[in-house]
């Protein structure tokens, strides 16, 4: 009970209009609101914090939405770049992703949109001061391709990208299905995440020296009171790793964020995005 009560209040502080309590910064467009670190909330994160019993090492930011942050972090045991996707509390009880990502998982390993689908290296739970979350390990990929079509005003994916794109969409999501998964999320290329070649071979100064190192946004109160426990004194900027569609030669992407997923066999009543925008079956 106290979980849902967390999460209606975290949702409700979103839609209402309330007093501004913290004071806007001129990059603040580019993080989440820090009202967002609060019980049911955010956990916050820090570059070169070690999650999993020092297994995982964040080194950048990747992006957040509504209900968690993912961060770009190194895994120490497998020698290579993850994305670390840190649920809100009061999601991480109900958020169906871990479930899901290992049914589709379990379909066949010759279908040819297989790799088009984000997998699911590793889960755990986390306590902190906002609550218990759940984190999710996945392969890092790059921007979404609206983000990279957003990137070039006035110009389009070449041909031959963009009929790559939407095949291998196209075969993504029939594995998905194929699995017994229905997606369900907004489908207007938000979740298409492209893939980044290579990118286990960069070390982190290279990472840094391409993409910038992580840039910290101050988190003060406007009136100067102190920050309340679970609150972080800055929030990080994402990583610029989009790339212009103009420049992209290459169509490979990761169908991702499964938040709003659902067994076919068992589909909600509700689709909780409008229809128009859902990837069903």
């Amino acid at each position: 009970m106290a979980d849902k009560e967390s999460l209606s209040a975290q949702r409700l502080a979103k839609r209402s209009p309330q007093k501004q309590i913290y004071e806007e910064h001129e990059r603040s467009q580019f993080t989440e609101r820090p009202g967002s670190y609060c019980k049911g909330g955010f956990q916050p994160t820090h570059n070169d914090e070690e999650f999993a019993e020092g297994r995982y090492k964040i080194v950048h930011k990747l992006g957040h939405g509504t209900f968690s942050t993912v961060w770009l972090a190194s895994d120490r045991t497998e020698s290579r770049y993850v994305a670390l996707k840190i649920v809100g509390s009061g999601s991480s009880t109900y958020c169906p992703e871990s479930t899901i990502l290992r049914q589709s998982q379990q379909g066949d390993i010759d279908h040819p949109g297989r790799r088009f689908v984000s997998t699911l290296l590793d889960d755990f739970w986390l306590d902190g001061p906002n609550g218990r979350h759940l984190c999710l390990v996945s392969e890092p990929a790059g921007g979404t391709v609206a983000a990279s079509k957003k990137r070039a005003v006035g110009s389009v994916f070449l041909l031959d990208v963009a009929r790559s794109i939407a095949a291998n969409t196209v075969m993504g999501l029939a594995y998905v299905h194929a699995c017994g998964v229905g997606h369900g999320g907004r489908f207007i290329s938000q979740q298409y995440l492209i893939q980044i070649p290579n990118f286990d071979a960069l070390s982190v100064e290279e990472i840094y020296e391409r993409y910038g190192k992580p840039e910290r946004v101050p988190v003060r109160r406007c009136d100067k009171e102190p920050l309340g426990k679970g609150i972080p004194s800055y929030t990080v900027v994402r990583a610029d790793i989009v790339q212009p569609c103009s420049q992209l030669r290459d169509g490979r992407i990761k169908i991702s964020d499964f938040g709003h997923a659902y067994k076919l066999t068992n589909p909600p009543n509700m689709v909780p995005i409008e229809r128009e925008y859902c990837a069903l079956r």
